[in-house]
């Protein structure tokens, strides 16, 4: 079957994973999705601590600062501002619990310009 550049893009497909992609100097645009199977096996990790996690995105640059932003739906995107120039990032998308993260997909590192 050939692809025709008219068809639209799924919306989702089934993987976790996600997408960060440099908008300009300080922002990212960043897109993703989570699957049943992903959550269950992260949120496993977590012990009776999984009960009271919260699925957030962490913004993470080269120089170890962290940025998380709690988020509601399993397949999301969003623009994340007020960056770095020229910084470095990687997007994590995970559940977070008791001072504990476990992330089920993370980005490419994404420089910004």
């Amino acid at each position: 079957m050939s692809s025709n550049a008219q068809d639209p893009l799924a919306a989702s497909y089934g993987v976790d994973r996600v997408v960060a992609i440099a908008r300009d100097s300080n922002r990212l645009f960043i897109l993703w999705e989570l699957t049943a199977a992903g959550a269950g096996i992260a949120k496993d990790s977590l012990g009776g601590a999984a009960v009271q996690a919260r699925l957030i995105l962490r913004v993470a640059d080269g120089l170890g600062a962290t940025r998380d932003i709690e988020i509601d739906e399993w397949l999301g995107q969003r623009t994340v501002t007020g960056l770095r120039s020229g910084g470095s990032y990687v997007v994590a998308l995970g559940w977070f619990a008791a001072d504990c993260f476990v992330p089920v997909a993370m980005s490419r590192p994404t420089a910004l310009p």
